[in-house]
């Protein structure tokens, strides 16, 4: 047997969007016990990369509705389970002098 594991977000914009995450291929005439569901190795990835996705684009979604130029760059830094999102527009002209922000969430 086969499963796909997908991912649809639907965007503050009404737009979807479909993320494949992880594609399973299990034996059936061979099955052991072990062949059942998810190994704990496979559920840890498969959780770690709906956790990058998920951030990425809550974050890009964020920065889109608080660019104030084009040159506006989005850093994510995640260690271990705290997450932080910073938002720097570097060598922007129209913040003037305070040419960074840092959000921590």
């Amino acid at each position: 047997m086969q499963w796909t594991v997908r991912l649809e977000a639907k965007t503050g914009h009404g737009e979807l969007e479909t993320t494949e995450l992880v594609t399973l291929r299990r034996p059936v005439a061979e099955c052991s016990l072990p062949d059942l569901g998810l190994a704990l190795a496979e559920a840890k990835a498969l959780l770690t990369k709906l956790q990058w996705i998920m951030v990425r684009s809550q974050a890009a979604e964020y920065v889109a509705g608080h660019t104030v130029c084009d040159r506006t760059v989005l850093i994510i830094d995640i260690q271990s389970s705290a997450e932080v999102l910073s938002v720097a527009g570097r060598g922007c002209q129209s913040r003037g002098a305070a040419s960074q922000n840092n959000v921590t969430n």
